[in-house]
């Protein structure tokens, strides 16, 4: 799928290619380095089947967010970063709603995901609902919250201008 805004392209990116090295350079930079963790914490259970996607501008990857697919038609985003000077420039929001076509597409039902808790809005916009209560996670130590999109029902499809 590849999708455009203004000097904004997205694109799936394959595993394992010179796009996927940078989204996992971005990805280690923003989330783990910091921490001292080692950047195999990348290599989780979904990093090698799942769909990875990215948006470019030009040919610099800006943004990033990858869906597994799960059973009974289900799927999860995670891993979404934006380098920081991109941030709250669109970028992505146009990865989230290339992630959501994509599941839309493979007819998964279902999508759910692990939010930073200062990053909760950003889903609802999308309309992602909280699900729970507020977590820390093991791995980072940052609290997160669980949210669900219903991709079955009619009132889940937003369209945008």
């Amino acid at each position: 799928m590849n999708l455009s805004r203004n000097a904004l392209s997205c694109r799936t990116i394959e595993y394992g290619s010179c796009d996927w090295q940078s989204a996992r350079e971005l990805r280690y930079a923003l989330f783990f380095a910091e921490l001292g963790l080692p950047i195999t914490v990348l290599d989780d259970a979904f990093e090698r089947d799942a769909i990875h996607f990215a948006a470019f501008d030009r040919a610099q990857l800006v943004a990033y967010g990858r869906l597994a697919l799960l059973p009974v038609c289900r799927g999860q985003i995670s891993q979404m970063v934006v380098a920081p000077d991109r941030q709250g420039q669109g970028a992505g929001n146009l990865v989230l709603q290339g992630l959501i076509a994509i599941a839309r597409q493979a007819g998964l039902n279902e999508l759910i995901l692990n939010a930073r808790v200062f990053a909760q809005d950003f889903y609802a916009k999308e309309g992602f609902d909280a699900q729970g209560a507020v977590y820390v996670s093991p791995t980072t130590g940052v609290p997160h919250i669980k949210m669900h999109l219903e991709l079955s029902s009619p009132a889940s499809i937003h369209i945008k201008s």
